[in-house]
């Protein structure tokens, strides 16, 4: 998956009065942005995924991802790892794949890359998940921050307009 750190500028004020939240209710608004964020890539993806079945189409999906202190993810794309799973094949899809068996008693080959061996063709992958990000990752920071800052002003009128300690 595509790992992206993303750093929002003038946002200091708005990351200042997030944090004096409590925890649980960062996080609930860090991970409603997040998922809202990555909508538009998602639905890239899914435009941009060649359909054979529909199943890989279908299969994508904006999921947690791991958390460690101090930090929260979303992964998009049909599991969390790429080449497990039912749709093992939306790595190769992505990334590219060797066509044809791994080792074989073709004569004509025998010798060229080692004893066995076989020469197999190249198959390109389409990218489908690494272009939905590229074309719309300024996006997703925007949407980011505007969810955010509308999460903040949505939890401060609901606290009466006091900030309570974290907590």
């Amino acid at each position: 998956m595509i790992s992206v750190d993303v750093k929002l500028k003038g946002a200091a004020e708005t990351a200042e009065r997030l944090r004096q939240l409590p925890k649980k209710l960062q996080k609930k608004m860090l991970r409603r942005g997040l998922k809202n964020a990555a909508k538009p890539i998602l639905k890239s993806a899914r435009t941009n995924v060649p359909v054979k079945s529909g199943a890989l189409k279908k299969a994508i999906k904006v999921r947690a991802g791991k958390r460690t202190k101090g930090q929260l993810s979303v992964v998009i794309g049909p599991s969390e790892k790429w080449f497990v799973g039912d749709y093992f094949y939306a790595g190769m899809v992505e990334f590219g794949h060797n066509i044809g068996k791994r080792k074989g008693s073709h004569t004509e080959n025998k010798g060229a890359i080692g004893k066995g061996n076989v020469i197999r063709e190249w198959k390109e992958g389409t990218h489908y998940m690494k272009n939905a990000y590229e074309a719309n990752k300024d996006k997703a920071k925007d949407t980011l921050a505007t969810e955010v800052s509308i999460c903040l002003e949505e939890s401060i009128t609901e606290l009466g307009g006091g900030m309570k300690p974290n907590g």
